[in-house]
């Protein structure tokens, strides 16, 4: 597989990254750091100008293929304790302002997340 980064992240990694990156970005411009589920995904669709392919609803279902991707996403950062969500809202902890500071890229961000969610596991 061409990997045009140079980075060995996969087409699916470096999405995911990017999703990451976009959401706690997202949240962090928000006044008090959190958004709707749906209303964040909706900036998301704007934000990283997505694509059709990414905007249709996986087979027997509303949610959107990059809403799926998302949440597989935000695993790490959320483990990590940068991401909360509670009753359908998504709310950016100061430990996740911290790790946009601290990993201005999207691909280190995501990274770091991973990271700190295997240690979670262990």
């Amino acid at each position: 597989m061409n990997n045009e980064s140079g980075n060995g992240a996969s087409p699916r990694q470096r999405g995911r990254s990017r999703l990451a990156q976009a959401v706690l970005t997202t949240l962090a411009e928000q006044e008090n750091g959190s958004l709707p589920v749906q209303e964040l995904f909706d900036e998301l669709v704007e934000r990283l100008q997505l694509g059709p392919e990414e905007l249709v609803p996986i087979a027997g279902g509303r949610q959107r293929k990059f809403e799926r991707e998302a949440y597989f996403a935000l695993i790490g950062a959320t483990k990590a304790g940068w991401l909360k969500r509670e009753s359908g809202v998504w709310m950016l902890t100061a430990e996740g302002r911290e790790a946009i500071g601290k990993y201005p890229d999207a691909d280190s961000l995501y990274k770091a997340s991973r990271g700190l969610y295997r240690e979670w596991r262990q």
